[in-house]
């Protein structure tokens, strides 16, 4: 009984340790994107104006640039290109 007791703890805190450690992996993993999407939209903003246009936009972006652009002023935001649908 005490054996069960002893491997029952160990199992749990090993799960919540291998919990952390994913939290942790995906806090980090965030950052980085975050910091990849800003430097994308400074690589892009060619005129410095804070926003994108669409001769400015560039891939991927300048294909999907309509969806993008929420609220159709042609031009595409730090919010918007950080955010999906």
């Amino acid at each position: 009984m005490k054996n069960a007791i002893k491997f029952s703890t160990l199992l749990l805190v090993t799960a919540a340790f291998a919990s952390c450690k994913s939290n942790q992996e995906t806090t980090e993993s965030n950052k980085g994107k975050r910091a990849d999407v800003a430097q994308m939209f400074a690589n892009m903003d060619s005129n410095k104006d804070g926003k994108i246009s669409a001769i400015e936009a560039k891939g991927k972006l300048r294909e999907n640039f309509r969806k993008r652009d929420r609220n159709n002023d042609g031009y595409i935001t730090r919010d918007e290109l950080g955010r999906k649908k």
